[in-house]
């Protein structure tokens, strides 16, 4: 401090050098409805824009879907659209909305950023979730086989057992669609850490990145899913209520808003707050 020529001590200016304080909130202290509060008000904001991205998003998926079908050949463009569709897609819907929650414009051609500048880390940052549907898919298999064949060999002594039987089946799947729910959670910011990732680990960084922040918040991260299942029941509800047509309208509204929310949870959490890549 020093005197100025009226005898009052002044105060020295704060050096440039040193960086701005962070405000009192933490990066933590967001919540569920916090996200979802904000994320609503994100679309509300640009809401023709936004719009028109999960509209894009959905006819490209029901498109992909259609395509899957066609006898034959179906099952071949459905593998090629798990590897090479599906994982830019939703890499370029999280571009998207990361850049909104960053205070950034964007447009519809943002949503195929993923293809342009994240093509081969989506592909592989995306095996451990084709990994997890595989052991999955195979696990059914078994239950599914074991279930049937001691249905045919106990209903030769007992009628009633077939039953039994299928009722254990029907409770062993179940349990095993709980728990694929539950260990999907933590790949749900598998997308979004995608633009984050700059260095060599593309297989596992994304993944792990993920499953640190889901780990460590994930009661928060089973009420945003359970709440968001409720978003997107309503919005199907409702759009089928308008004569299925606005399913159209509903439908890419609800993606947008949870993907928004979803954004800004992984914004709050990711402590390290890495610049998006690619623009």
């Amino acid at each position: 401090m020093t005197d100025d020529s009226n005898g009052r001590m002044l105060t020295p200016p704060a050096s440039p050098s040193e960086p701005p304080q962070p405000p009192a909130s933490t990066v933590a202290s967001l919540g569920v409805i916090d996200a979802f509060t904000q994320g609503w008000g994100l679309l509300m904001a640009d809401f023709a824009q936004l719009w028109l991205i999960g509209f894009l998003f959905m006819l490209l998926t029901f498109a992909v879907g259609l395509l899957g079908g066609i006898p034959c050949i179906g099952m071949v463009i459905s593998l090629v659209a798990v590897l090479c569709f599906s994982p830019q897609l939703y890499a370029g819907l999280f571009y998207v909305t990361l850049r909104k929650v960053d205070g950034e414009a964007v447009q519809p051609g943002d949503l195929f950023e993923g293809f342009r500048s994240r093509f081969s880390q989506s592909l592989v940052a995306f095996l451990p979730v084709y990994g997890l549907g595989l052991v999955a898919g195979v696990v059914f298999f078994i239950i599914a086989f074991m279930g049937a064949s001691g249905a045919a060999i106990l209903s030769k002594d007992a009628g009633f057992s077939e039953g039994f039987v299928g009722f254990g089946v029907m409770g062993m799947v179940l349990c095993l669609y709980l728990l694929m729910i539950f260990v999907s959670l933590f790949f749900l910011f598998i997308p979004a850490a995608i633009w984050d990732r700059n260095d060599n680990d593309a297989l596992l960084g994304p993944a792990k990145t993920s499953f640190w922040l889901v780990q460590r918040h994930f009661l928060t991260v089973l009420l945003f899913a359970l709440l968001g299942i409720v978003i997107f029941s309503a919005a199907f509800l409702a759009g089928t209520l308008m004569l299925c047509v606005g399913i159209f309208l509903t439908y890419p509204a609800a993606l947008m808003w949870i993907t928004l929310s979803l954004s800004l949870l992984y914004r709050h959490w990711n402590r390290d707050d890495l610049p998006l890549a690619g623009h």
